[in-house]
């Protein structure tokens, strides 16, 4: 899946997968480029084997893809107990640690989100300069 660094994140949003593929466009390059230039792969794809982005297409496949990436994260933990306090709002940004933390709790008991599966290769920042919040899929 990957010919050189990559970055695995678990994106948490309702629907995260179809948001998700829309910002990376379509898997083959040249589609992308001509359909959906704006895109992720549009802008940044080189083959169809070097597209930029990995995405889970369903929820399925998201949570046997974070399994494998993250296997210290616990989906039913984090729907029971954390994704409650996301809607609530009680979650920062760690920038130095890279994840979402929950207010008040200690980083080692609290892997919240290292928030969908997604983002791979030498990409170093979105098509618009603003990307969507690292990894979501948990819909």
């Amino acid at each position: 899946m990957a010919s050189g660094p990559m970055w695995a994140y678990i994106l948490a949003h309702e629907d995260a997968v179809p948001l998700w593929r829309s910002l990376m466009g379509p898997t083959k390059v040249f589609r992308a480029r001509h359909s959906d230039p704006d895109s992720i792969r549009g802008a940044y794809g080189l083959t169809d084997t070097r597209n930029t982005t990995h995405g889970s297409d369903s929820a399925a496949s998201a949570s046997r893809e974070i399994a494998f990436f993250f296997p210290e994260f616990d989906e039913q933990r984090w729907y029971e107990q954390e994704e409650p306090r996301l809607r609530r709002g009680q979650l920062f940004y760690s920038a130095q640690e890279r994840v979402h933390r929950v207010l008040g709790a200690q980083p080692a008991q609290e892997t919240v989100s290292k928030l969908i599966f997604a983002l791979q290769g030498s990409l170093t920042e979105c098509h618009s300069g603003a990307c969507p919040i690292p990894g979501s899929f948990l819909g």
